[in-house]
């Protein structure tokens, strides 16, 4: 930079103002010696005492630089900004951490991810599959799986599913009731699948298919589970599946159940009652026509879960006890109106009633999906 028109213009300005080099250099608190450096073109200013020159008198510091090539104003605006930066490093450092944190809290507090589940193989149908996952609750539905295999010799089918992890095969899911595989939260099953096997689900999931025949032979196909990511509010995805789910949507509706259809889905009557029952693997499940209600206990090694539901009243009763305990075995009774989106909790902590309510319908979905085609 040509120091002769700073040094020039600050010895104009201080003669315009009658003004001695002593005098200048007490108002900017250097020695009278700088000056004289200044207006000689031995040194320049640093910016700081330039801006201070500036208020002396009365001048903007544009009057020093109009008439410098373009790399001198570079110089001098970098010269500003490191200024800038030494006496607000502070602030910056709080947007910087700031902005982190917030960058964090969106990407990690409501993080919120579903994918589709696509099976492509002509000998094996799917209604509707997804995978979502938030921040406390990882859950894998598929519905309504058709298996169009030749069954005429078959005595038993089985369905497995599984990943891999460092190329291992890992099974976390086996069933003889392939039409509907429903893990509503994988935070239930922490005994039997591990957190790695949870990461893995969405990089390779496979079905598996055994059947034993006739001839007490077993086959094997397998079929590759394909994962289409829908949603994805950490990267704001705007694609939204359809998921409403016909099944789902006739038990929260006004239906006309009967003995015949259940008779269909596998229930039995009791004696000349308009009760009916289905045992299931874990728990028989009971459907009351008079009542026009749904209910059934599940037993549970430290608690029992026991569930009761008006189907045209979209009305949930919910009971938890520790049977183990002589007295006050009641844990958590609760009574959920879904039609108004109202709560009565009898006693205990009722927090996770909508959780409670969406398992159970989960489930519900399962055993009773045939009725939308009734």
């Amino acid at each position: 930079m040509e120091n002769s028109s700073i040094g020039k213009k600050i010895a104009k300005l201080r003669k315009d103002n009658n003004m001695t080099q002593q005098q200048l250099a007490l108002k900017l608190n250097v020695t009278d010696g700088a000056i004289s450096k200044w207006e000689t073109n031995k040194s320049n200013p640093d910016y700081d005492i330039l801006k201070n020159i500036c208020k002396v008198f009365n001048v903007k510091t544009s009057y020093f630089f109009d008439d410098l090539s373009l790399k001198e104003k570079i110089v001098i605006k970098l010269k500003e900004l490191k200024s800038l930066l030494k006496k607000y490093w502070y602030i910056l450092l709080f947007l910087i951490v700031f902005l982190f944190l917030l960058i964090y809290f969106i990407s990690t507090i409501n993080s919120f991810q579903m994918y589709e589940l696509v099976i492509e193989d002509k000998n094996v149908t799917m209604e509707s599959g997804f995978y979502t996952k938030t921040k406390n609750v990882i859950s894998l539905e598929m519905n309504n799986i058709n298996i169009l295999l030749d069954d005429s010799n078959i005595i038993s089918r089985k369905v497995k599913l599984y990943t891999f992890i460092n190329n291992r095969k890992i099974y976390f899911y086996e069933s003889e009731d392939f039409k509907y595989i429903n893990i509503f939260d994988f935070s239930n099953y922490e005994e039997f699948i591990s957190t790695n096997i949870v990461k893995k689900i969405p990089k390779g999931l496979y079905l598996e298919i055994n059947d034993l025949n006739k001839n007490n032979k077993t086959t094997t196909k397998t079929i590759k589970v394909s994962f289409v990511k829908v949603y994805d509010s950490k990267w704001i995805i705007n694609r939204y599946p359809n998921n409403k789910n016909e099944n789902f949507e006739v038990i929260e509706s006004k239906i006309n159940i009967d003995g015949n259809i259940l008779a269909n889905l596998g229930f039995k009557q009791i004696d000349e009652t308009n009760t009916y029952y289905k045992q299931l693997k874990k728990y028989k499940i009971y459907v009351d026509l008079n009542d026009d209600k749904i209910f059934y206990t599940k037993v549970n090694k430290n608690y029992n879960e026991t569930f009761e539901y008006l189907y045209n009243e979209k009305i949930l009763y919910y009971t938890k006890t520790n049977e183990k305990k002589q007295k006050d075995r009641c844990i958590v009774n609760f009574e959920y109106h879904k039609k108004f989106e109202k709560l009565k909790c009898v006693k205990g902590n009722c927090n996770n009633y909508k959780k409670i309510y969406d398992s159970f319908m989960n489930e519900i979905q399962g055993i009773f999906g045939e009725f939308s085609k009734s």
